[in-house]
């Protein structure tokens, strides 16, 4: 009867461990198969996230240009309103989340120059590199997400209410 349980078990490694063999090699085709050297879903990502990162600057630029259009005497006449303070700290907060998210991605890319077997080797490396650093780039992505998704509400509100 034990002997049932550990030919289970064994045979549960052995499908585990082909379906994660089966994984990596599709994520493997799907790189070296890739113009950008990359994943699709890497593509699509750093597109959002450079232009998440894109808006996020232009708050921070639009809120410094309310202070230094007022002058030194801005905080005197129109000091930031606490929404736009805290529209401005969140914003601050995706910058280094961003910059974290596309450099990841960047050092993901196999380089466009590979080609051959290199391109293969390169892929391999990357590939693993990718399998360890998923759980990285899901966590950052889901913070990046809730700072924007924050910073979106916050600035729905306070356009509502100077509407």
């Amino acid at each position: 009867m034990v002997e049932a349980f550990i030919a289970l078990g064994v045979a549960a490694n052995i499908a585990q461990f082909i379906g994660l063999s089966v994984a990596t090699i599709s994520t493997g085709k799907e790189i070296y198969d890739s113009i950008h050297g990359s994943r699709k879903a890497y593509d699509e990502l750093e597109e959002m996230v450079t232009s998440m990162k894109s808006l996020h600057n232009g708050v921070i630029q639009a809120l410094r240009g309310v202070q230094s259009s007022l002058g030194e005497l801005a905080a005197l006449i129109r000091p930031l309103s606490e929404a736009e303070i805290i529209i401005f700290k969140l914003a601050e907060r995706c910058e280094p989340i961003s910059k974290e998210i596309l450099q990841i991605l960047e050092d993901l890319k196999v380089p466009q120059q590979a080609r051959g077997l290199n391109r293969a080797i390169q892929t391999a490396k990357q590939t693993l590199r990718h399998t360890r650093q998923k759980k990285d780039i899901k966590e950052l992505q889901e913070r990046l997400f809730a700072l924007d998704s924050q910073l979106k509400g916050t600035l729905t509100l306070l356009l509502q209410v100077y509407a």
